[in-house]
């Protein structure tokens, strides 16, 4: 049960977190309910060329380091 919990995609997983995204003025901009939905929008918008698990990695070392990354803030909702 456990590896079929962890092997369903994006939101799906059970140790996905939800992420909010601010932007360099901490004014909430969106809610995702995953890391990576986040790391994808970004790139999306072409702020960053960056490959999607890169993203992801910084994403959560800004959390951690409570700094601004791309320009943005992230908490963990």
């Amino acid at each position: 049960l456990a590896v079929e919990k962890l092997a369903r995609p994006g939101s799906q997983n059970g140790k996905s977190v939800a992420i909010n995204l601010y932007d360099c003025n901490h004014t909430f901009v969106r809610r995702f309910d995953w890391i990576g939905g986040c790391a994808m929008y970004l790139k999306q918008l072409g702020i960053t060329h960056a490959k999607v698990s890169s993203i992801r990695n910084n994403i959560l070392l800004a959390i951690k380091k409570q700094k601004a990354y791309l320009g943005h803030y992230y908490t963990i909702a």
